[in-house]
């Protein structure tokens, strides 16, 4: 049965067994022959755009512990000396871990979860020594990216808009925390776009938290509900403009996809998105 520990009973629980531990010729006891593991976990120093947790589960030889991040923890189990292998994770509302692998939850319309706090893990091999103490520093590398799109209305009435809705396909459900990769299964997300001002404009605004995309297409349905009733529907395959998202070097910043609608003027007249740009972190791209 799996177990979760706490950290401060169990670093206590350690510090009063390891009080009679110590090397002597006249004394040798089978507690002294093993060997102690503390463990001091740090985020990534890049990942500055994302909220980020204050504790972590380690999880090595079928146990999990919790720890605070930036503070070291006394691993309340003492080890035969060898190699070990541990996984560092955090966890959260949203995402669900089975063995190594973390997936986004699935809601009740089949779509998953759009916006879990951002997964940050590493694993590591760690070589104990008899009858010593090993320390060790992991950092927490950031696996999701959030993904913000923005719509501004240029042409026709905003206010007779009366929702925005949009579906993605072809998102990355799972990561593998032990693999350090995504796992290849796919999702998509239901998203339902908030009024918001950018710049002094008014914005149509929705987000996701990912761990990025998966396969050659990645189709956007957005649905413009209008105050009188009628419906447009507009798709398009945006892989291209979503080719940099979830890579490594730009997982630690927000990753913006603008677009312009041409709503209805009139009944005969269909809408459109037009002026795409993408933009990440501080950095536009057209």
């Amino acid at each position: 049965m799996k177990k979760t520990v706490y950290g401060i009973m169990g670093a206590t629980l350690l510090a009063l067994t390891l009080t009679g531990c110590v090397k002597d010729d006249l004394f040798d006891s089978p507690l002294c022959a093993k060997s102690a593991l503390i463990v001091k976990a740090q985020i990534q120093e890049e990942a500055k755009d994302v909220e980020t947790p204050m504790n972590y589960n380690m999880a090595i030889e079928g146990e999990t512990y919790v720890a605070k991040i930036g503070k070291e923890y006394l691993v309340p189990v003492n080890y035969e000396p060898g190699n070990y292998k541990f996984m560092a994770y955090n966890t959260s509302e949203g995402l669900e871990l089975d063995g190594t692998k973390m997936s986004v939850e699935t809601l009740a319309d089949g779509s998953m979860f759009p916006q879990p706090q951002c997964l940050f893990s590493s694993r590591k091999e760690v070589s104990l020594v008899k009858d010593d103490t090993t320390r060790v520093d992991i950092t927490l590398m950031q696996r999701m990216q959030p993904l913000e799109l923005y719509f501004r209305v240029m042409q026709g009435n905003p206010d007779k808009i009366a929702s925005l809705t949009a579906t993605l396909t072809n998102f990355a459900k799972s990561y593998d925390i032990d693999r350090e990769a995504r796992t290849g299964e796919t999702g998509s997300y239901n998203l339902n776009f908030e009024r918001c001002i950018v710049d002094g404009r008014l914005m149509f605004y929705a987000g996701v938290m990912s761990f990025g995309v998966v396969g050659d297409s990645q189709m956007l349905k957005l649905t413009i509900n209008y105050t009188n009733g009628e419906v447009d529907v507009l798709e398009c395959d945006i892989a291209e403009m979503l080719k940099d998202y979830g890579t490594d070097e730009n997982m630690c910043h927000v990753f913006m996809l603008r677009g312009g609608i041409r709503s209805q003027v009139e009944a005969s007249m269909g809408a459109e998105i037009v002026d795409w740009e993408v933009q990440i972190g501080e950095v536009e791209i057209r």
